[in-house]
């Protein structure tokens, strides 16, 4: 007999932890898709700051510009770099912007976020050498326009130092965002 209530108290002890390892499993599973969806927040906030950018040197960068003197066939292709800019962006975001991301399944989850961490880095080749042509158009623009070498070297050189600054903010929000990256993919490995 003390046998059969011994091995009826072992059951119960066994039942009454697995339900707390059932309600710690829950509690970690909410924490770690709380976790995803700030993340995931502040990737789209970056990505609505790209957007805005992008707006930005579409309307206001195509008006000074063209008061600055520069070509149609400059601006046009400033607009048409933005836009390309900026469904990259869009393309690249896709998968992480749907409203059941956070709330799915995790692999698929850390999936997609190993993949825009590709397109990231992939993007820079892209990138930096469209930067480089650009430059090299607003230089020549600017020496159409002033006809006098000192004078474009001086917009230029303006025009670089106004890159140099913004190609920092943009190497630092691209760095948190890998950073961002990298924590969501570790978080789900683990």
């Amino acid at each position: 007999m003390d046998i059969n209530i011994e091995l009826e108290e072992m059951r119960q002890q066994v039942s009454l932890l697995k339900e707390k390892l059932d309600r710690q499993e829950l509690v970690n599973d909410k924490m770690l898709r709380k976790t995803m969806k700030t993340k995931i927040s502040s990737l789209k906030m970056q990505q609505y700051t790209e957007y805005f950018s992008t707006l930005f040197v579409i309307t206001i960068g195509s008006v000074i510009f063209k008061a600055m003197g520069c070509s149609w066939s400059f601006v046009i292709g400033t607009i048409l770099y933005m836009s390309v800019c900026a469904v990259a962006t869009f393309i690249m975001h896709r998968n992480l912007n749907r409203d059941d991301t956070a709330n799915g399944d995790l692999l698929t989850v850390a999936k997609h976020a190993k993949k825009l961490k590709k397109d990231y880095h992939d993007w820079f080749y892209f990138a930096i050498p469209s930067i480089i042509l650009w430059l090299a158009w607003f230089g020549y623009e600017q020496y159409q326009i002033y006809n006098d070498m000192k004078m474009a070297l001086g917009v230029f050189i303006g025009a670089l130092i106004g890159g140099a600054i913004g190609g920092t903010i943009g190497l630092l929000m691209h760095r948190k965002a890998k950073n961002t990256l990298n924590d969501i993919i570790e978080q789900i490995e683990e």
